[in-house]
């Protein structure tokens, strides 16, 4: 049985809370009991049933201190408060007053974390980071960046074109395990990232974005290297269209391993001190220098010593029925890893294939035109410094005990017709 005072008590409490106004902190008009007495007989009072047992919820807020000599009753005060089955949490010294922090269902659902900035000492002055939540993402997926945006970050400062971009460059380096290895295994980092900033030739993102077009290709170059004469010169950029593998017109595509590759035996995309590109250069000056006159049944022609890609079987066809002293220079295909080139040569003992190593790691690392290759204990800076040393010494064949003479171009070669230009006629 309920004792009658006990419930009068808490039912006054509840009801003067409701309907009167406070005449100061800790007092009730009308009422003379002081605010240690009215929590006393609150933390007391007995709930009138179970239901209310379950609800009852009482939270103080902007309590002045006690005054002296009451530690005893705070004591109790809590040890009735533990009786109820509510957690009573100590004072913590200098704590910042404020209202209580309640969750927000809503920004919970959402998954928004808020993290309050109190250094400024303004109302509201709190940070707010909203996370999307995606279910059932893979943590490798690129994507997934995406899922994340700020207020003041990422998708207010950025365009669409900007966010774009970026995403495509991580879907690129993140989904494609052929992008991965060519960049693996090319030693420029200037010519991928030249390579990553041209848009994909197609809608596949997994086919097509090891590919470009090659008419893009080229402006990105001419943007990028605007003091390069080379890329004014038609057999400069015929030439790089043809090794770069492009057999189409303007809407042909370049692959990343193509030029991978060729950045092993030319250089890489990249500036030199006058702003001009290293492979380009290379280029330039192969066309220049391999273009040497020679007679051919009676006539004056241009003809140059680069066969460019061509295997072993396929120069030897060329130079069986040539000369003595006949030869030709071509891109190694076993030592491609490397860079190498090689001389072919016939005399009269045979045909000898002379290898000039090449490397690929110290010519991208170099500021300028500088591939490192070497050719019979010396070092060359590009292809046609060594082909010109060679017009005045012989090279020494150990297994033959013989030296052998490169005398005589090997006539009509296929890039013959790339690397020679058109005669000019005057216009009046």
């Amino acid at each position: 049985m309920q004792d009658p005072q006990e419930t009068q008590g808490a039912k006054i409490v509840h009801e003067s809370v409701a309907e009167t106004e406070t005449s100061g902190p800790g007092q009730i008009a009308g009422d003379v009991r002081g605010i240690d007495e009215i929590k006393q007989g609150l933390f007391s009072a007995s709930p009138c049933g179970k239901e209310q047992d379950q609800n009852l919820a009482v939270h103080l807020e902007n309590e002045q201190d006690p005054p002296q000599g009451t530690s005893q009753q705070s004591s109790d005060l809590n040890s009735s408060v533990r009786s109820l089955g509510f957690p009573v949490h100590s004072p913590v010294e200098n704590e910042e007053a404020g209202p209580p922090q309640c969750a927000d269902p809503v920004l919970e659902r959402r998954g928004i974390s808020r993290t309050s900035s109190r250094s400024s000492g303004y109302a509201g002055s709190e940070q707010f980071e909203e996370h999307y939540l995606a279910k059932n993402v893979d943590p490798h997926d690129p994507k997934a960046f995406f899922h994340r945006t700020s207020s003041d970050s990422l998708n207010s400062s950025l365009s669409r074109e900007a966010m774009r971009e970026i995403y495509d460059r991580a879907l690129r380096s993140n989904t494609c395990n052929t992008c991965g290895l060519l960049k693996d295994a090319c030693q420029s980092r200037e010519t991928m990232e030249l390579w990553d900033s041209i848009e994909w030739s197609g809608s596949d993102d997994k086919n097509n974005c090891h590919c470009k077009f090659w008419s893009i290709f080229l402006k990105t170059l001419k943007e990028k290297f605007p003091a390069e004469d080379g890329l004014k010169n038609k057999q400069v950029v015929h030439l790089l269209k043809t090794l770069l593998g492009v057999k189409e017109a303007e809407d042909g595509e370049i692959s990343c391993s193509n030029l991978v590759r060729i950045v092993r035996f030319l250089g890489p995309l990249k500036k030199d001190p006058q702003d001009k590109c290293i492979l380009i250069r290379h280029l330039d000056d192969i066309v220049k220098r391999s273009l040497v006159k020679v007679n051919r049944k009676g006539k004056s022609l241009k003809q140059s010593w680069f066969a460019g890609d061509m295997t072993r079987d396929e120069a030897e066809q060329r130079l069986q029925n040539e000369n003595y002293n006949t030869y030709l220079v071509r891109m190694s295909q076993s030592g491609a890893e490397e860079g190498n080139f090689v001389v072919s040569v016939k005399d009269e003992n045979g045909i000898h294939h002379f290898e000039i190593e090449g490397n690929p790691i110290e010519s991208c690392k170099s500021s300028e035109l500088n591939c490192h290759l070497q050719f019979i204990g010396k070092q060359y800076d590009s292809l046609a410094s060594v082909i010109e040393d060679l017009k005045y010494n012989p090279i020494p064949d150990e297994e033959e005990r013989c030296e052998v003479w490169c005398k005589y171009i090997c006539p009509d070669l296929p890039y013959n017709t790339i690397i020679t230009p058109y005669k000019q006629t005057n216009r009046r």
